[in-house]
């Protein structure tokens, strides 16, 4: 099961996951299996990102309103933001602040 919380949107889920698209196979293959396995309540933005929102605000949420945050930094992560330039910024900002403040 992807993308599994079943509780209202106000509700705190235990994880939401931030990933490159280049590493959905490994994504889908390994991290979701054990995940499901430990039957945490998580998000992911293939299954629970809704079409037509801004893509900063809808990340900003899904940190705000999980408990932990698994941001899987790989090189394919740092390879898509090099060429990605500054048309994410806002996401790259959203990221950090959240960590920023958390730690």
């Amino acid at each position: 099961m992807v993308g599994n919380n079943t509780e209202s949107d106000d509700s705190k889920r235990d994880v939401f996951i931030s990933y490159s698209h280049k590493d959905i196979k490994w994504v889908k293959e390994c991290l979701l299996p054990m995940i499901e396995s430990w039957k945490l309540d998580f998000a992911i933005d293939h299954a629970d990102f809704l079409p037509g929102r801004r893509l900063a605000s809808t990340i900003h949420e899904f940190i705000t309103t999980s408990n932990h945050v698994i941001f899987l930094c790989t090189q394919g992560f740092i390879d898509s933001e090099k060429t990605k330039g500054s048309k994410n910024q806002g996401v790259r900002s959203q990221h950090l602040t959240f960590e920023e403040t958390e730690v």
